[in-house]
This record gives structure tokens, sequence and C-alpha cells, in this order.
């Protein structure tokens, strides 16, 4: 089995074993939790982290009052290893239930928008005439439209008390409503570009019909740039769904995101440099999250430049007006 080109890259393989391994400990929060992400410890509001002393114990596969297993638990004791919030509730263990919700957002989101917007990008490029036209102008019209405002009403069309699963879904749905524009464009390029090359032209003088025209010779050149896409909108994702968990439109309390964390943690400056954990913790795991993404991406850039040519050098705004895309030089 060969290995893909921007495994390689050192850099690369980190980013994508820090997404992984964020990515595992989302989906299984229930075991690498300590605790309930909810249960509140009223005798330890905002404790510093701290580590097990004397008269406890730690122990792996431990079991809690309920019967569920963790990976790791206390005997004799109750110990915060990153600390707790405001409401005493373990800041490690929300932390982990957060990236089940962040992560997956992203993922779904990055998913719908690339797949949605190479769709109508080739529609655009093979229909050609009337069709071309209409769908660049319905595309060109949402890039218009002001992105934070488009995202909001789109929110705010749903009740504020849903369900983790639900919100994940309407977060990706009111991030990809302005996230697919910016591929359309790109994948129209690419389309018709690869259309006017030698090999189409050959394979339509075979007799190949436009299907097998487009399966067999123009989606696999267009899969580099695809993948880079993807890259390059996962962090746009990950940072939107934590903005608008931020600004109480995303995951709602006591249910743990990442981005509500970070608001529970910035209601004052005191607050702040006090009990710095609250909002060193998650701000982290975001950190690192866009970073692992970055690391791939570069992989990706310096991997597939000779095949995908200048459009590489080019970063898209996956959610435009709200997070500004830039160049790296």
């Amino acid at each position: 089995m060969q290995l893909p080109s921007w495994w390689r890259d050192r850099g690369a393989r980190m980013g994508v074993a820090g997404l992984v391994l964020l990515a595992t400990v989302g989906v299984g929060a229930p075991f690498f939790a300590p605790y309930s992400p909810r249960a509140q410890d009223r005798t330890a509001f905002h404790r510093p982290p701290s580590l097990p002393g004397e008269g406890c114990s730690t122990r792996w596969l431990a079991r809690d009052e309920r019967g569920d297993t963790h990976l790791f638990g206390f005997e004799g004791c109750r110990v915060y290893v990153l600390g707790t919030d405001a409401l005493g509730r373990d800041v490690l263990s929300r932390v982990l239930y957060g990236a089940r919700v962040s992560v997956t957002a992203a993922v779904l989101g990055v998913v719908f928008t690339v797949s949605f917007g190479a769709l109508v990008g080739a529609a655009a490029a093979l229909g050609g005439g009337v069709w071309d036209r209409v769908l660049m102008r319905g595309t060109e019209l949402v890039m218009a439209l002001p992105a934070l405002y488009l995202v909001l009403a789109f929110r705010n069309v749903f009740p504020d008390e849903i369900t983790p699963g639900w919100s994940s879904l309407i977060l990706v749905g009111s991030l990809a409503v302005v996230g697919w524009c910016g591929v359309s464009r790109m994948v129209r390029g690419q389309v018709l570009s690869l259309r006017e090359r030698d090999f189409v032209a050959s394979a339509v003088a075979a007799g190949a019909g436009p299907a097998r025209v487009f399966f067999r010779h123009i989606l696999p050149n267009t899969l580099p740039f695809l993948w880079l896409q993807a890259g390059l909108t996962l962090p746009y994702f990950l940072l939107g769904e934590a903005t608008l968990s931020f600004l109480g439109l995303g995951v709602q309390e006591p249910h743990a995101s990442w981005g509500n964390m970070l608001a529970s943690a910035a209601q004052s400056y005191t607050s702040m440099m006090q009990h710095w954990w609250t909002l060193a913790v998650p701000g982290g795991a975001l950190s690192l999250a866009v970073l692992g993404a970055n690391l791939w991406i570069e992989g990706l850039r310096m991997a597939q430049g000779s095949r995908v040519g200048g459009v590489i050098g080019a970063r898209t705004t996956a959610i435009p007006g709200i997070l500004a895309s830039k160049d790296r030089t």
C-alpha cells in the first residue's frame, strides 16, 4: 500500500496525528473523561489544577457510581487534573466532550462545503451556456450577501433549546450556507481548464460519454485540489463553530463545547486572570486543532503543488466576512 505523498512531511504527519487524537478523544469522551461534563461539585468552585495527594489513589479502567467505565478515576478523593469552572464542573471532562461537538461539526461542515461546492462548480462548467450563467450568478449573489447576518438569521430560525447533536447540524448548515461559494468558483475554473486538455479531447473522440469523461478523466485530476480545499476549510469551521458558540448561538449550556467554555471563562478580566485554566484549556484545545489542520495543509501544499499549480498559492475564504483568509508566503 502506497502512502500519500504528503506523509513524507513531518509537520503534516504531526498535524494529522493531532487531529486524529482530538477526534478520537471526542468520540470516546464518555470513556476518556473521568467525570460527567454536567456533574457539579459544590465544594470545588474554581478549583485550580491538581494531582492526587496522600490518601488518594489513581485507578485505571475505573467504574463510577452509575456503572460506566472510564479510562482512569480516583479512589478516596475527587481530583481535577485541569481544575474546575465556576460551577464546580471538571474542565478536563468538559473539554473532551467539547471536542466531540467542535471536531464533528467542523468535519461535517468541510464534507458538505467541499462536496456541494464541487457539485455546483462542475455542473456550471460542464453545462455551459445559460446553466453556467445561472449557477455562477447565484453563487455571486450568495457571496455578496452579508455573511455574518446570513449565518445569524439561519441560526435564529431554530429554537435555542435543542440537543447538542442538532446544534452541531445547525451550526454546520449555517456556516456552510456561505462556505461553498469559493469552492464552487475554484472547481469551475479547474474543470474548464481540464476540459480543454488533450487527454479529454482524445477520450471524447474515442466515443466516451459525458459521464465517463467526467468520472474517469476530469474528477480524478480535481481530487488533489479538493483535498487541499478540505484542509483549507477545516480551520475556518473549527473557528466558526467556536465563534457562534461563544456568541451564544451554538451549543447551549449545560452542554459542553469549546466556544461556550470560552464564553463562560471570559466573563471578566479579573476572572480570566485569577482562574486562567478555564480559558487556557479550551483555548489551547482549539489552537491545537487549528495548528494541526494548518500543518496538514502545508504538507498538502508541498506535496501537490506541482499537480494543482498556481491555485495552490491562493487561500479561499470558507466563511467570507466572518473569518478572513490570507495567503501564506
